[in-house]
């Protein structure tokens, strides 16, 4: 099994799309949501409801308040800071910037 985390840093969904049509089943998908793209942790948007059905999502605990959205974003999207942040990193095998 492979440990890959897309590191997506604007609102442009294109990141999540394609770490949504990662098809090996035997890897292991996350991504993890840095400066504006966290607007896209929002619990009404449809791309983070498919992608939690697949991988875990991660917001940067900061961004997401520095933008005041903590009320927003998914129950299931986990707020991370940024020594949580490194420690992700380091435990994938694979990492995706984008």
């Amino acid at each position: 099994m492979t440990k890959i985390l897309f590191f997506l840093t604007c609102r442009d969904k294109t990141g999540i799309e394609l770490a949504l049509e990662h098809d090996n089943e035997s890897d292991h998908i996350s991504i993890c949501l840095l400066q504006d793209a966290v607007y896209n942790a929002n619990k009404t948007e449809i791309l983070i409801q498919d992608f939690i059905k697949k991988g875990k999502v991660y917001v940067g605990k900061e961004d997401v308040e520095k933008r005041g959205l903590k009320n927003y974003v998914h129950p299931e999207v986990k707020l991370l800071d940024y020594g949580e942040i490194i420690d992700l990193a380091i435990d994938n095998d694979n990492i995706i910037n984008l």
